[in-house]
């Protein structure tokens, strides 16, 4: 091979040995793992990690330690900053009241907000920082604008992938979602006297906010509840290219934003309308804030990560998480840095200052009501729930310990081997398919090896914090919305390890370029997660739909059953005999039919009770187990119009049996038939495969291959 021909053969043909080695000794340990053999697996997959390192270790260049500066100076508290303080704590001295006024909601929140304004226009004041001149962002866009197309290309792939066909993927619209539109409706009906209290689940109800602004927009539908979680997963994947820009490169933050726009869970938590996307779009939002505020030094940089860190106090539980792994990144400079803490005091006051004029008012509630902060956690929690406490007593220290070992085994080998058969997700696959599973390894063997600085120890913590608290520590691992966090730096390690085993291959120059005027690692860069993107894409979209792994009875039937009642129009009363399996309190009873008169029937020999009087035009909706009682009520009342309704995704199951008095016409709706058998999972068959392609395809183009062509290609003289 032609990469022998210059001097130092023997340590190329070193290093691709070892590279080869630690290929060979993962694929191993997957295999191993897929079987599954756990304790061979692992080893395998220990003894890769450690090969790969000192492959790449031997060829790749020493970079310089990491020097943050300090730019600008925050010289004395204006009065803006006083006025802001004083303000503040007046807001938090009005949130424990019991009984607010009528007006209250709305004084503590612009009081809020203008607290938060005045303290930023003070330390922008004091810092003496003006914005950016249009000449300096013209200047800057020209000089970047092949990365900010390519950027903007995949944000636009990632929100596409995340808002076709919303509505019906995935089937169906479930009741923790409905209780999110509910609570965003409140909202907008002032059900509230208190925006810093807690609503659904114990979330602050500031975590609704977005689903009123997407109510007010598109009405009261499925789309508008989930089209917040698309958006925030969109944005996910942006903040994730910022943050890996800023710690590893353009070329890692890349690779992992690919990754990330179509790995199945991510794409599909963006696609429901729960909370919990949040999670991973404040994580890789903080990361990317702290870290460029740590490398240009500037006061109004730490202002704008303490003002993000605060408002993550406002979101789902697993953000708080978040906040803190923002406040471990500073700490850990300030303990590995010298002089960092000395020259950096007023920034990190900034920060903090910033952090708490935000977060103030939901604190004051939260000490007001200590039950409500941890809420899940109380009861999801192994340590807080007792469970933990009953291995111990049925076993000792050694069930404790092997207990806690399958717990952290099935938070974390979902990744690359295990399903996810919980947590709002339900797949027969893990979230990696093999190739990537095996470059996320490689990934986090690198970043061990790195620990000690602080962009691999921030990785490392943001990942293993979320798998042990979310996962380890709580009930019934995997629990797939307790893992979202961790998604966008799990992309990042899949990207670390392939890029760095490419890399260690143009090192030795085993591409050969002078084939093609293309730098052929970037060529198998770029394929390689465009590989592992229409994986995730074909799987969620084919395999996933068609066989219904999301599927649920109850949901299904509420979905289905206000279709109907809808198409009757108001006129019609809905009467239920579903328990036990969908109850009258779901939420999507609300959400969907707020103002149609319901009534529930739970259990009953008296046919007077199942039928009012007089008789009122009426759709009776019964469970199979509830026949009997549905065939009384028909032969009472007779003349009207009996429908079976089977489940989309399982026809060979009757989801329920209506009757309906007097008859109407009713459209029935067919079995699962979006993608007729898959066609033999060919992602080429769908058109939004077709137009994920195409924009993944020239995002590459112009991000990656073009510029190389223009480099390297003679030049016409």
């Amino acid at each position: 091979m032609h990469f022998f021909k210059s001097g130092g053969s023997r340590q190329k043909l070193y290093e691709l040995s070892l590279l080869a080695l630690a290929l060979v000794l993962a694929v191993i340990g997957q295999v191993e793992l897929m079987v599954p053999n756990v304790s061979s697996g692992l080893a395998a997959y220990a003894a890769a990690a450690v090969v790969f390192c000192l492959a790449v270790r031997s060829g790749s260049p020493k970079s310089p330690a990491v020097s943050y500066q300090v730019r600008g100076s925050f010289l004395h508290l204006s009065p803006l900053i006083w006025l802001a303080i004083i303000l503040a704590l007046l807001i938090v001295s009005m949130i424990p009241y019991p009984d607010p006024g009528p007006n209250e909601r709305w004084e503590t929140l612009f009081g809020w907000l203008l607290s938060i304004l005045l303290f930023s226009l003070g330390v922008l004041q004091s810092s003496a920082w003006r914005p950016p001149f249009w000449s300096e962002l013209k200047a800057q866009i020209c000089a970047h604008k092949m990365e900010i197309f390519g950027v903007a290309a995949l944000c636009l792939a990632a929100l596409v992938i995340r808002t076709v066909d919303l509505e019906a993927h995935p089937y169906a619209f479930t009741n923790d979602e409905g209780w999110v539109g509910v609570e965003g409706r409140n909202l907008l009906q002032g059900a509230y006297s208190n925006f810093f209290r807690v609503g659904y689940g114990s979330q602050p109800v500031l975590t609704f906010a977005p689903t009123s602004l997407s109510i007010t927009l598109f009405g009261q539908t499925i789309f508008a509840v989930r089209f917040v979680s698309a958006l925030e997963g969109m944005l996910t994947v942006l903040f994730l290219y910022l943050a890996g820009r800023e710690i590893f490169g353009r070329r890692v933050a890349f690779l992992a934003a690919i990754i990330l726009a179509a790995m199945p869970v991510h794409v599909h938590f963006s696609r429901t309308g729960y909370s919990n996307i949040i999670t991973g779009f404040y994580a890789a939002l903080l990361v990317w804030l702290v870290f460029r505020a740590l490398r240009r030094g500037k006061i109004s940089s730490y202002l704008w990560a303490g003002l993000a860190t605060g408002s993550a106090i406002y979101t789902y539980l697993g953000s708080r998480l978040g906040m803190l792994l923002a406040v471990g990144i500073l700490g850990y400079v300030c303990l590995t840095q010298r002089r960092f803490l000395r020259q950096h005091w007023n920034h990190l006051l900034v920060f903090v200052a910033a952090a708490l004029i935000v977060a103030a008012p939901q604190i004051s509630f939260f000490i007001s009501k200590p039950d409500t902060f941890m809420a899940r956690v109380s009861t999801e929690g192994i340590l807080q729930n007792g469970w933990l406490a009953d291995q111990a007593a049925a076993g000792g220290t050694p069930a404790v310990i092997k207990a806690l070992g399958d717990q952290l085994a099935n938070s974390s080998l979902v990744y690359i081997s295990a399903p996810a058969p919980y947590g709002f997700y339900a797949s027969p696959d893990p979230y990696f398919p093999p190739f990537a599973a095996i470059f996320m390894v490689l990934g986090m063997g690198y970043a061990f090896m790195r620990f000690r600085r602080p962009g691999y120890v921030t990785l490392l913590a943001w990942f293993w914090s979320v798998t042990i608290l979310g996962g380890m520590l709580t009930a019934s691992p995997p629990a797939s919305q307790r893992l979202i966090m961790a998604f966008p730096a799990a992309t990042l390690m899949v990207a670390i390890g392939l890029d760095q085993a490419v890399s260690l291959l143009e090192r030795q120059r085993f591409f050969p370029s002078h084939l093609v005027p293309l730098s052929l690692g970037a060529v198998t860069r770029f394929l390689a997660v465009i590989g592992i993107a229409l994986s995730g894409l074909s799987f969620y979209f084919f395999e996933y739909r068609q066989n219904g792994y999301y599927g649920d009875a109850a949901n299904e039937l509420i979905y289905e059953s206000t279709r109907l009642v809808t198409e009757l129009g108001p006129t019609y009363q809905y009467t239920l005999l579903t328990a036990p399996l969908a109850f009258l309190n779901f939420a999507n009873y609300n959400f969907f039919i707020p103002d149609y008169k319901k009534i529930e029937i739970l259990q009953s020999d008296n046919l007077a009770s199942m039928i009012p009087s007089p008789i009122s035009p009426t759709l009776y909706v019964a469970i199979p187990e509830r026949q009997r009682e549905l065939q009384l009520i028909a032969n009472a009342i007779p003349g009207g119009k009996w429908l079976e309704f089977r489940r989309q995704t399982r026809p060979d199951q009757i989801l329920f049996l209506a009757y309906i008095y007097p008859p109407a016409e009713v459209t029935l709706p067919g079995p699962f038939q979006d993608t007729p058998q898959m066609i033999q999972k060919d992602i080429t068959a769908h058109p939004v495969s077709y137009l994920v392609l195409i924009v993944f395809t020239a995002m590459g183009l112009n991000f990656w291959l073009l510029p190389t062509i223009r480099k390297h290609w003679p030049r016409e003289k």
